[in-house]
């Protein structure tokens, strides 16, 4: 078998990875990991039928272990996507602890979301604001260690996802026309990926401690 093209999506919770993951694999035919890496080993990767193509893994700093995570980096042509609006990624975390709901399609979904959780009522805490943080550092701790990639924010992709893709492409030398690896043809046109709706939701609202979140970003 070839060597396939293996991007490794380095990225932390609610920085938009999922929707960057589909829409790169959906516009180029690349296979989509899901979040494998959350359930699966590492070591296992081979047994995993995406592995047997070019494909994009999605690389959470909490989903591998510590002493595996730069082997697992190493393995890959990386590509760092963080989120500029560290407060807004944060409050979205929290949101989606509990409300427990990852992703939605529906603008009924969001409104639900929007309307089910009132105004003020929800608190966020000192622990899960240091655990946030942590998974952030340990990001820019492996992005400055490994030094190559390119470096991604989300609140680019979202203002221009054709233009941002097309410099991913040349960057990483990805040809989507067609292939074949291990005897598997690739259509030349890839199936239109289901796409996640964005949160218009104003989170700032939703939480009672907000004026002391803020002062946890220094905002």
């Amino acid at each position: 078998m070839e060597d396939v093209l293996k991007i490794g999506l380095v990225a932390t919770s609610r920085s938009g990875s999922t929707y960057l993951r589909r829409y790169l694999c959906g516009k180029y035919g690349l296979a989509d990991s899901a979040s494998w890496l959350k359930t699966n080993s590492y070591e296992n990767i081979r047994e995993a039928p995406f592995s047997k193509q070019s494909h994009i893994l999605k690389i959470l700093t909490h989903y591998v272990p510590d002493h595996e995570i730069d082997n697992v980096i190493l393995d890959t042509s990386p590509l760092w996507l963080y989120r500029k609006n560290m407060l807004r990624q944060f409050l979205s975390h929290v949101y989606r602890l509990i409300t427990k709901i990852n992703l939605v399609y529906k603008k009924e979904e969001v409104d639900f979301l929007d309307k089910n959780i009132p105004d003020n009522s929800l608190v966020a805490t000192t622990e899960q604001y240091d655990t946030f943080m942590r998974r952030l550092e340990k990001f820019w701790d492996l992005f400055y260690t490994h030094n190559s990639g390119k470096l991604l924010s989300y609140e680019e992709f979202v203002s221009d996802p054709s233009e941002v893709a097309y410099d991913v492409y040349e960057d990483y030398n990805i040809e989507w026309t067609l292939w074949e690896e291990e005897g598997i043809t690739i259509s030349k046109s890839p199936k239109k990926p289901r796409l996640p709706l964005k949160l218009d939701i104003d989170y700032t609202k939703k939480f009672k401690n907000i004026d002391e979140i803020r002062g946890w970003f220094n905002e």
